[in-house]
């Protein structure tokens, strides 16, 4: 019996012995070092920024309109949909923000009134535009800019700043910044 007991604590002991080898000798073999170091390298380089154009939207440049469909709005008293620019984009390369334009248009006419220390004017309009800042790697917004615009393609009826750039907010899952981190921060990679 006394022979068994010792075999059973010879195993036990071997069976640590083993357990600490096994936990030391992948940092002291030969290629376990190369291996953290490449993995400190795909870290570093998950936190490059990369600003190239997707060339998804590049193919599209000159053909028909540069507004691309986003979704749809949610307001159910005036229907319209939303269109970012894809060629309005603006990257940042040391910090990850992209500042892109949004243009929601309504099947309506709706009405804004602009108050300053001297007029009150009604504005009628079907058309806003909104400049946007994505924070792509923090996934945070900022509504930088809006712009109310007349019945010209291009004519602006009135601008106002929203935020300044330190503004930012967390991305929400539904609203308009949520649908438009995935087209604004996709990469020049396919």
């Amino acid at each position: 019996m006394e022979g068994r007991v010792r075999w059973i604590a010879f195993a036990a002991v071997a069976l640590v012995v083993v357990g600490l080898i096994a936990l030391i000798a992948p940092r002291a073999m030969p290629g376990a070092a190369s291996a953290e170091r490449e993995a400190a390298q795909r870290a570093l380089r998950a936190r490059i920024v990369d600003c190239t154009a997707n060339p998804y939207f590049e193919k599209f440049r000159g053909i028909g309109s540069e507004w691309q469909f986003l979704r749809a709005t949610s307001d159910e008293n005036n229907r319209g949909k939303v269109e970012f620019n894809p060629f309005s984009i603006d990257c940042n390369p040391r910090t990850g923000e992209r500042d892109v334009s949004v243009q929601v248009t309504y099947r309506r006419p709706d009405v804004f009134r602009v108050e300053d220390a001297t007029t009150i004017q009604d504005i009628t309009f079907t058309r806003v535009r909104y400049r946007y800042r994505i924070d792509c790697i923090g996934r945070r917004y900022a509504l930088l800019a809006q712009q109310w615009m007349g019945d010209g393609p291009e004519q602006i009826v009135h601008e106002q700043k929203m935020a300044e750039a330190g503004a930012m907010r967390p991305i929400d899952d539904g609203g308009i910044a949520s649908a438009l981190i995935g087209p604004t921060c996709s990469t020049g990679r396919l």
